[in-house]
This record gives C-alpha cells, structure tokens and sequence, in this order.
C-alpha cells in the first residue's frame, strides 16, 4: 500500500489515539472513531509508566524508549499529563525472604528498601497498614484524563478526523471509504469483530476491572503504590486454566484529573462482556484493599466513594496482538487488523505504534514478525 492513503481506526483510547499520531504524522488520512475519555479503560488506570520492566530483548529495549516517545509528543503537540513520580511496590508482613527475594529478583537493582514501619513514616497514609515493606523506584505517570484530553488537541493539530462510535451501516460506510481498518478497541474489539462476523485472535482475552475514586485523600505527592507480585498479571497467563472469579491487586494512585484517590484494582476473569460484576460483589471485593493499605479509612468515607469499573482486553501470553486479521465477507476486498492486547500499555504503546503504523503504511509486517507480535500466532500449549 502506498504511503499516504485512508485509514478507520475503531476505538478512540489509548492505542486508538497514538496509532492515529503515528499514522498522520506520515501523511495518512485517517478517521478516529469511538467514545470519549470516559468509557474508556484507559481513564481509571493508574498511568504508570514502568520503562525499566522489559525483558533483555529488542522488544524490552522498544519499552525502555517509552520516557523519551512521551516527552517527544508533549513537545510537539502540548501538555499530555506527564508527570515524573515513584512507585512503591509493597509486600504484606507473611511473605518469605525467600519468596521475597525471588520476587526483587526481576526488578531493577540498588533500589531504596523499606520496612514496613518506615513505609508508613514515608507514605502517611499507609499509616497502620499492616505491610512487611516496600521498595521504592523511579517512575513516570500519565494522568489518564489530561492524557486524554491532550490527545484530543492532538487531533485537531495534526487533521485527524474524529467520529463518535460506529456500528451497523455508518460503520459498513466508513469502512468502504477507507483503504484500511484498523480495530484497536481495547475490550470492546470483541465486540466489532463479532459484528463484522470476524473471529476474535486466539489469544486476545477479555475482563472486568474495577476500582474505587475516594475524595479527600491522597497520596504524597506524585505516586503509586502497588503490590510486588501482581495476581492479575499471573492470571492472565494461565487464563486457560480453571483459578478464581476475582482478583485484587491492592494499590493507590492519584485518581484522574486529580481529584482524590484511586483505590484497587479487581479483576473479574469469569464475567462475560455483557455481563459485568454488580457494584455490590465488587465493592465487596475491594475492601479488602482498605483492609491492608488504609485500615485508617472509616467505612462511611468508603461509602462516599466513587465505584469505576471497566472491561479491558488482555493477551495471553502477555504480549500484544498487532497485525493483519483474514479476509471475511464483511469487509470484502477492504484491508483489517487489530491492535489489541496491551499489557503495560503506557510504556509499549508509544514506543510500538512508530512501529506498527509503518508496518501498516508499507504493508510488511516483518518487523513485527520479528517482534513475535503478529495476530495470528497460536496460543501456547
């Protein structure tokens, strides 16, 4: 396909909104479709950008890139909500120093250790939280609201067109009037490719995530609490064996746009799409993430929180579904594929989309091949 061209991005988050960058910043004509900020999963995240977590490969160092594509683009385009912050990954008092330092094993090196009773005298709103420790590392945050919004001035900069969510004959038209689509949709690409009668890749998996935003409190400044073993991220990889119905990776961040805190995180494996966990079962799962990190915290102020839930898509092997999907009826002779499947997204996405827009505007996915990202690979045995 020649440089320039159409190009129908579905799903207007995170992926949506920096593959549309990518692409026009090359001089494609593209259409950005799908809801604002606020159904996207991307606004209740934490924002965390973790550049030092890749593996030893050419895709890690693609991640450790992460710090300068985001300064790159709030250079160019203005302010993305990017702020420089600490993460305090937390381990409770029961955890072994054996498992213990299993664990530190895979994190970057000559970190600052703590106790757990100098964790409360370092965080104070931990105070009484019934932790072993934590360790403290350098980290980036992305405000996902200011993010979000920065990336709607973005478009207007740069002639990206935007359209509200399309379903039905609009979406029929506007794939027709495009050489090109690309469904990057998050959790609802399920959900399209149905429509389209496409099959969902085999590895691509979908969730609920919920979290509560508490007014009134907040963190020491700009950080991120979060447990050092992830449930969530362990489960996602073994999604194909039976394990449990909800998880909870207790952490805090400062809630988007600032305004108070950001308590959770479950994740619900066993909800279909079109049936999410009720308020009162994840309510009821989240306590106990005021029981280990904020027991200060009076059940009436928990009763004042905001409840957020999400679906997020996920793969399961652990790395992105990037790439062309099969011809179907639908689209007839019209090119698709999909973006989906991030995990870390806040650090891979900005490195990744340079990458798959080229891929896109060249037609080669060699590149990406090369990666071990492309959409049709098979699931793991």
């Amino acid at each position: 396909m020649a440089k320039g061209g159409r190009f129908l991005l579905l799903g207007a988050g995170l992926v949506g909104g920096l593959l549309a960058i990518a692409l026009a910043e090359q001089g494609a004509e593209v259409v950005l479709s799908g809801a604002g900020p606020s159904s996207s999963a991307t606004a209740i995240s934490y924002g965390g950008v973790p550049w030092w977590a890749g593996a030893k490969t050419e895709l890690g160092l693609l991640q450790k890139q992460a710090p300068e594509q985001w300064q790159r683009l709030e250079q160019r385009y203005g302010d993305l909500g990017l702020h420089k912050a600490e993460l305090l990954l937390h381990w409770q008092a029961a955890l072994g120093e054996a498992a213990l330092q299993q664990a530190l094993a895979v994190i970057p090196q000559g970190l600052h250790r703590l106790s757990g009773a100098e964790l409360q005298e370092y965080e104070p709103l931990l105070a009484g939280a019934a932790l072993g420790g934590a360790v403290v590392l350098p980290y980036l945050r992305l405000d996902p609201l200011k993010l979000l919004r920065g990336l709607e001035s973005c478009y207007g900069q740069l002639g990206i067109k935007r359209r509200g969510s399309l379903y039905g004959e609009p979406l029929v038209e506007a794939i027709a009037g495009s050489d090109h689509t690309v469904v990057c949709a998050g959790a609802k690409t399920a959900e399209l490719l149905e429509h389209m009668n496409l099959p969902l890749p085999a590895l691509l998996q979908l969730s609920w995530a919920g979290a509560l935003q508490l007014p009134g409190h907040g963190l020491k400044g700009q950080r991120v609490v979060m447990p050092l073993q992830s449930r969530r991220r362990e489960q996602e990889q073994i999604q194909w064996q039976a394990g449990p119905t909800a998880l909870l990776d207790a952490g805090l961040a400062p809630a988007p746009g600032g305004e108070g805190l950001l308590v959770g995180q479950t994740s619900w494996f066993e909800c279909p799409i079109n049936a999410a966990p009720t308020e009162q079962q994840d309510r009821r799962a989240l306590a106990a993430a005021f029981d280990l990190l904020l027991p200060s915290i009076t059940e009436a102020d928990q009763s004042n929180s905001l409840w957020l839930q999400r679906p997020v898509s996920f793969s399961r092997d652990g790395l992105p579904l990037l790439g062309a999907l099969k011809a179907g009826a639908f689209q007839q002779e019209k090119a698709l594929s999909v973006c989906a499947g991030f995990s870390t997204a806040f650090a891979l996405v900005p490195a990744l989309m340079p990458f798959f827009a080229q891929a896109l505007l060249d037609n080669n996915w060699g590149n990406l091949e090369r990666l071990g990202l492309l959409a049709n690979r098979p699931c793991p045995s």
